[in-house]
């Protein structure tokens, strides 16, 4: 066969007579209880936003005989053990040979007690089949207390997506998203992501900033800026994060400034990582799970425009638990306010502007690159609470760069862009 992308040939072809009966579970499906405007298929979901599941398999009679009585069974057990959570059955009245049909579970699964699952699907009919071998799958299931992801806990098999991947050149700056379906409204505290490591892997002082969006009214994939409700700080790749494989990167209740509320309502929303690699100077992949192909529409990636990724990135979003700050200087409340501005800037100055609740006294500017290296510094003594100081960027490339502002006793990073 040619193909516009693939090609293959076959040989040593051989005809064999299929057995009278034979029945094959061809694909095991996770079906939201639409009634509560889920569509999509999770892997991981928090206990309020659950809406109940109703599992399915698609049935094939690969055998030359008709098939009666065609039952699908399915249990839902903690991995660690125990007595099925949740047992059902539901059946079809018979299949023709050559056919297949979807097979429906007489009730929903309710899907509230928080615990990590195996589910196991198998299908039988009157007669014995003569290969066992594909009547049944084991797929992982979780309802967790606060993490919510297309993807499953421990995937078996995982891709990867990122930088220096597609295009010609090779796209040095990567957005991937996955669709997130929201019943009940709650807080947004961090995203978790998945890396991918080794000699091709993600390397330090690569970035990423994640925003949580609506959709595009025009076409559902994830809206431009204007559509972000709220968004973290630039988060640099260490190397620590990449021997641990995964990160956590918060998303403040203030930032640049500025209080954000994080709280989804019910309906979609898009959870995006842009990611950045200096130029191609730091490699920056997220993994994906293969263990089931999404909708077109469910889990993307963006270079020039948005393309389907077909499987669910492992990129979570993480309910009601605030990730504390690591550093030993906290971060500046509400009380103080910045503003940098033009963003992006083109000129020699970037302006810094300051206005505070009591006296500033000193306050100290670092500007690093998106490897955390220092390219500029500058303080300044501020006697009253408003004040613009001049940020000299004259020296500065084109690029992304995050702007450390010391003063209080507290810090707070802004991003500034540069374009040259």
């Amino acid at each position: 066969f040619h193909g516009d992308y693939y090609f293959w040939q076959i040989d040593d072809v051989k005809i064999s007579q299929a057995p009278n009966h034979d029945l094959a579970l061809v694909q095991s499906i996770f079906l939201p209880d639409t009634t509560n405007g889920r569509f999509l298929e999770y892997g991981m979901v928090p206990s309020p936003n659950t809406g109940g599941v109703v599992f399915q398999a698609l049935v094939r009679n690969v055998g030359t005989a008709n098939q009666t009585n065609v039952t699908l069974t399915v249990n839902a057990t903690r991995t660690s053990g125990g007595a099925p959570l949740y047992t059902s059955t539901g059946s079809i009245p018979s299949l023709a040979p050559g056919t297949e049909q979807v097979i429906s579970l007489g009730t929903i699964f309710p899907a509230t007690t928080v615990a990590n699952m195996n589910v196991s699907f198998n299908v039988t009919a009157d007669s014995t089949d003569a290969y066992t071998l594909n009547n049944s799958a084991t797929r992982q299931f979780a309802i967790t207390d606060s993490a919510f992801s297309p993807s499953v806990i421990a995937p078996v098999s995982q891709s990867f997506s990122g930088t220096g991947q597609w295009g010609s050149p090779a796209a040095q700056q990567v957005s991937l998203g996955n669709l997130f379906e929201i019943l009940t409204a709650d807080t947004v505290t961090s995203a978790t992501a998945y890396l991918q490591t080794g000699t091709n892997g993600t390397q330090a002082g690569s970035s990423v900033v994640f925003t949580v969006r609506t959709p595009d009214p025009a076409d559902g994939l994830p809206g431009d800026l204007t559509t972000v409700l709220f968004e973290s700080d630039v988060y640099t790749i260490t190397s620590q994060d990449i021997a641990r494989g995964f990160i956590v990167v918060p998303f403040p209740a203030n930032l640049f400034g500025s209080p954000q509320d994080r709280v989804v309502e019910p309906g979609d929303h898009w959870l995006v990582a842009e990611m950045f690699s200096n130029n191609g100077a730091n490699r920056i992949r997220f993994l994906d799970d293969v263990t089931f192909t999404m909708p077109w529409f469910a889990s993307v990636l963006y270079t020039d425009q948005w393309y389907n990724n077909g499987n669910a990135m492992r990129m979570f979003m993480n309910f009601g638990r605030a990730t504390t700050s690591s550093t030993s200087v906290s971060e500046l409340g509400a009380d103080v306010r910045l503003n940098l501005y033009p963003n992006p800037a083109q000129g020699d100055f970037a302006m810094l502007e300051i206005a505070t609740e009591r006296p500033a006294g000193k306050i100290s500017c670092e500007i690093l690159d998106m490897a955390g290296r220092l390219v500029a510094s500058q303080s300044s003594q501020i006697a009253g609470m408003s004040e613009t100081l001049p940020l000299d960027i004259s020296a500065l490339n084109t690029g992304l760069y995050q702007v450390r502002v010391q003063m209080l006793g507290g810090s707070r990073t802004l991003r500034l862009v540069v374009n040259r």
